[in-house]
């Protein structure tokens, strides 16, 4: 059983009750956030105590969600400026934002630590606790009822509220953050938020956060980062190309999809430069093994110019589909092959039989005699996702078909866009 000053810490006297908390090191997971509230963190290889904690907050959201689309712009911007390695989401069961941070947290591989409001009677707690199994959780000591928002609020290293009702438990919570002198953005949109309660938000120390209207986004001007054609030269690069996806993205289910699809969801824009852009908000190419005979899933590029690019795109209607699609990702032969790139080993049967298991991820069947002398494709891969993040910035390109496309994917690039025209 673990000693100390109840008095100073009340959380103690319950914890002193309880099984799960019986030795001194118990303490290093104990840490007051408020005056009022202390947290309890579970099964976290790295305490969330030490890392930057990111509270993305909401009030109460209204039940027609596609007319805020200035909410989702806010914490698609956000998620794509999280940093995964050092950060992590804090959310909790019924908040407004829980299943957007849950998602982001998947689709940015970015670590989500659930936050619980902790029984204050030992035995509710200790029930609590053995159901855990291995979870990561934080739990909260709430000795005044303050509630979840607060107790997010005072937790978070960081705080961004994307939409404050002007009364409601946020609104408290935010202000008592900032009058404890922790740091909080507020996203300035009227639509979200009154630009009254706006004002007094930042009166009371808050930052504001300002996104950019999409006509901004919109209107591409040569010297913002789009390139044309004959300023670029592709030699020393490898293309990865998008094709409009037929069916669900990777992650989503079947159910998902076809909810897109009934409820039409912005979702169900499956175009090539849509696939272009999830590649980019995500940072990664996803890998995967259905066209390819070893069972590693691995990302494919081709060894070819934008000119030939377009000399080479053929439909194939075993796959219903063209082989290519002027738009996609071009990233430096050599820093490819610094992360094990390699080209394929183009063959027969003999072939593959003689290849060492290393190198069967690399091996494609093909018959120079055939209807399809895949070998012109000067294919080369790489075994696993493509970490986007990791791409030095003179190291990539991202390549459209049209201005228009260009201006569609501006937002989410970081890299020089090639415009390769009709």
């Amino acid at each position: 059983m673990a000693s100390s000053d109840s008095s100073s810490n009340p959380a103690l006297e319950i914890l002193a009750q309880c099984d799960f908390f019986c030795c001194e090191s118990d303490l290093k997971r104990l840490k007051a956030i408020s005056d009022s509230m202390f947290a309890l963190e579970f099964g976290s290889e790295n305490s969330v105590f030490d890392r930057q904690s990111v509270f993305v907050a909401s009030s109460r959201l209204p039940q027609k969600l596609d007319e805020i689309p200035e909410f989702f712009d806010g914490v698609l911007k956000l998620a794509m400026n999280l940093d995964g390695d050092s950060e992590v989401l804090l959310t909790a069961n019924g908040t407004a934002c829980d299943a957007m941070v849950r998602r982001v947290g998947q689709l940015f591989r970015t670590e989500v630590v659930e936050v619980r409001m902790a029984p204050l009677d030992p035995k509710k707690l200790n029930a609590v606790v053995s159901s855990l199994e291995g979870s990561k959780v934080v739990f909260v000591f709430d000795f005044e009822n303050r509630g979840v928002d607060f107790a997010l609020a005072s937790l978070a290293s960081q705080m961004t509220a994307l939409s404050v009702r002007k009364g409601g438990n946020l609104h408290s919570a935010l202000l008592h953050r900032l009058k404890d002198g922790k740091p909080a953005r507020v996203l300035v949109e009227s639509t979200l938020t009154k630009k009254k309660l706006t004002e007094e938000l930042l009166s009371a120390g808050a930052t504001g956060w300002v996104l950019l209207d999409a006509a901004e986004t919109e209107s591409v001007e040569p010297d913002s980062g789009v390139a044309v054609l004959n300023q670029f030269d592709a030699s020393d690069f490898l293309l990865h190309w998008t094709r409009r996806r037929v069916g669900p993205w990777p992650d989503q289910t079947e159910i998902d999809f076809l909810d897109d699809l009934l409820f039409r969801s912005s979702r169900k824009d499956h175009r090539e430069v849509a696939s272009l852009k999830r590649i980019l908000a995500t940072q990664r190419i996803l890998a995967g093994s259905v066209l390819t005979r070893d069972p590693r899933p691995v990302v494919c590029f081709s060894d070819v110019t934008f000119e030939e690019l377009g000399q080479l795109r053929t439909f194939r209607p075993h796959l219903s589909r063209w082989d290519f699609e002027p738009f996609g990702v071009a990233i430096r032969k050599s820093w490819l092959q610094e992360k094990g790139a390699a080209a394929v080993v183009y063959g027969d049967e003999s072939t593959w039989e003689s290849l060492p298991d290393e190198k069967r991820a690399f091996f494609q069947l093909n018959d120079p005699n055939g209807k399809i002398d895949w070998s012109a494709e000067r294919e080369w891969r790489i075994v696993g996702d493509v970490d986007l993040r990791a791409v030095p910035m003179d190291a990539a390109v991202v390549f459209v078909r049209t201005v228009a496309d260009a201006a569609e994917v501006n937002g989410f690039c970081r890299w020089p866009i090639v415009v390769l025209g009709d």
